[in-house]
């Protein structure tokens, strides 16, 4: 007789009189990577050795995703669901689907403009930036006066600057 765990995936020739068939003790979990970063998944499974894998990207087959683990470098692509075929001679099961959500770093769309203003004057720098993932402004930069000192990191793209006369040699 052949069967299946899940119903959903008869294994060919299995007996379910030669073993357990596997269950899935530990799903795969949700993972979150910058682009080129490393992704692990990971399923454990229980029942009769030895154990097969299979692994699956949005449902088809990943070619040598064959272990417990599958790890890799993905460039960046969308989003994708990651499941695990579990198979031995008593049936097969598959794992819950894992999200992978790739972020791509920030990139600067807009860079600020050099200025040039009179003293005391107010200046106004702008930059623009794009990410998939959560974005934070900062900026230090130097405010040419006679004791040069760094300015105070800035939080927001926009950010005005007063101006001092400098008597530097420079």
């Amino acid at each position: 007789m052949t069967r299946s765990t899940d119903g959903r995936n008869p294994n060919a020739g299995a007996d379910t009189l030669s073993g357990t068939a596997p269950t899935i003790a530990e799903q795969p979990t949700n993972t979150v990577i910058v682009a080129f970063g490393t992704a692990v998944f990971n399923v454990a499974a229980t029942g009769t050795e030895p154990l097969a894998y299979q692994w699956r990207r949005n449902g088809v087959n990943i070619p040598g995703g064959t272990n417990q683990t599958l790890q890799f470098s993905p460039e960046p692509l969308g989003d994708a669901l990651f499941s695990v075929v579990v198979m031995n001679a008593a049936g097969s099961t598959i794992s819950s689907n894992a999200t992978l959500t790739v972020l791509l770093p920030a990139f600067i769309t807009t860079h600020p403009v050099s200025r040039t203003v009179f003293p005391t004057s107010n200046v106004t720098f702008t930059v623009s930036a794009t990410s998939t993932s959560p974005m934070r402004y900062s900026g230090a930069s130097m405010i040419r006066t006679s004791r040069a000192r760094p300015a105070p990191a800035i939080s927001s793209p926009t950010r005005n600057r007063p101006t001092k006369a400098t008597t530097s040699p420079w």
